[in-house]
């Protein structure tokens, strides 16, 4: 018996470990209900995008034109130096 551990993404499952099983092999699977685990940096920045967009709707400051002309250029943010 081959027990596999993995998990589902996009319906399709993914193991934990990379395996080779011959086309046509009978299986039998078995779905174990697990807590879902809490990424804490994707919740961090899901908390800080809340934030900053709660920020920009609740803020009565007059931005520049040219904001409007950055914005619309596009921003990719794993290029942007933020500091």
């Amino acid at each position: 018996m081959l027990v596999l551990d993995g998990i589902f993404k996009d319906n399709i499952f993914i193991p934990d470990r990379e395996i080779s099983i011959l086309d046509g092999t009978r299986a039998t699977v078995s779905i174990g209900e697990s807590k879902q685990e809490t990424n804490t940096e994707t919740a961090l920045q899901k908390k800080a995008w809340h934030n900053f967009f709660e920020g920009i709707k609740t803020s009565d400051e007059i931005l520049p034109a040219e904001f409007d002309l950055i914005i619309e250029k596009g921003i990719v943010f794993n290029h942007v130096d933020f500091s």
